[in-house]
């Protein structure tokens, strides 16, 4: 069962490191409506009854699927999860809309892994609420620490102390990441710059900052120089928020701060109304991206430090250049 209930990563951020063409859209409502039945389906195969909303069980060791009547389902939206990520983006749907909730509301995703027979409760973590362009993204740590199909649930606690809770979506963790993850050498990938052509040839950015544009990544590993770089395609980004919001975050390290910011579009536009195909840079290859946008940090011999896949809050990024400091001599 794939991990994200309607597979958005691909149709809202049109990056796919297998074909040149974006697939086409699925109606989300269509989408909700199989993952509300896929879910039935799971639970009348193991036997439940119903009653998805309420916390059951806790003591039993072993969990079934069984939430056809929750009020809301979760979307994962990270792609690339594998043993030992330390964080998932989620998005929730009510049907065919985001649910709303009450100011002063807290979140939680609740973890459930694989053991012999079945599955068993493993851990709640706190989760941040994250708006952009409208849109609720909720950001949380991830305690993934061993290969095969987990669970997890999203816990909502109201200010009036009802809680509400999702229903719970089965994902698989993968023994290793498809994409480059912390300790790797990052891969030498000739990204355009300025040298290549202007501006508009190389940035869908309607407000580009050209000191994104005069460093490749080759440049910046031969030089031994630490980095940032974020792979995004504004204009063809389904979630263009998402997208310009981690260019802008790139222009605010270039801005304040000594780092190299290197800003790389996985696709371009070869003709107006044409499809976007794959940049000549070979990131999308090179870097085996899934979605868009992502973020990596990497130090000075070339070594990924951080990443974050969709999107990274302000407290994160500052967290992840402290950390790359402290990598410097």
């Amino acid at each position: 069962m794939p991990h994200s209930a309607h597979g958005r990563t691909m149709t809202r951020r049109p990056v796919t490191r297998s074909a040149a063409r974006p697939p086409a859209a699925t109606p989300r409502a269509t989408i909700i409506i199989l993952v509300l039945a896929t879910l039935a389906l799971l639970a009348a195969a193991c036997g439940g009854s119903g009653g998805g909303s309420t916390d059951r069980g806790l003591d039993s060791g072993v969990f079934v699927v069984n939430e056809s009547d929750s009020p809301f389902v979760p979307v994962i939206e990270s792609t690339d999860i594998a043993v030992d990520l330390d964080r998932l983006v989620i998005t929730l749907l009510d049907r065919t809309v985001a649910p709303t909730f009450a100011a002063g509301a807290t979140f939680a995703v609740r973890y459930f892994d694989p053991v012999e027979g079945g599955l068993r409760f493993r851990e709640d973590r706190p989760a941040q609420a994250i708006a952009i362009d409208g849109e609720i993204f909720y950001v949380a740590t991830a305690p993934l620490d061993r290969a095969g199909q987990w669970e997890l649930q999203v816990l909502v606690s109201l200010p009036n102390a009802d809680r509400l809770m999702s229903a719970r979506l089965p994902f698989i963790v993968a023994l290793t990441t498809t994409s480059p993850t912390i300790g790797d050498r990052a891969p030498r990938s000739p990204t355009l710059t300025l040298r290549d052509g202007p501006l508009a040839t190389i940035t869908s950015d309607p407000t580009p900052d050209p000191s994104l544009y005069e460093t490749s990544i080759v440049d910046a590993l031969d030089q031994h120089q630490p980095f940032v770089v974020a792979f995004t395609t504004v204009g063809f980004c389904f979630g263009r928020g998402l997208c310009q919001r981690a260019v802008d975050q790139l222009k605010r390290i270039a801005a304040t701060t000594s780092l190299i910011a290197i800003h790389a579009e996985p696709l371009v536009d070869i003709a107006p109304g044409a499809t976007p195909v794959p940049s000549e840079s070979g990131v999308l290859t090179d870097w085996n991206l899934e979605s868009d946008p992502w973020i990596f940090v990497i130090d000075a011999d070339g070594i990924i430090t951080d990443r974050f896949e969709i999107l990274v809050d302000a407290a994160e990024l500052t967290a992840a250049l402290e950390r790359l400091a402290n990598t410097v001599p």
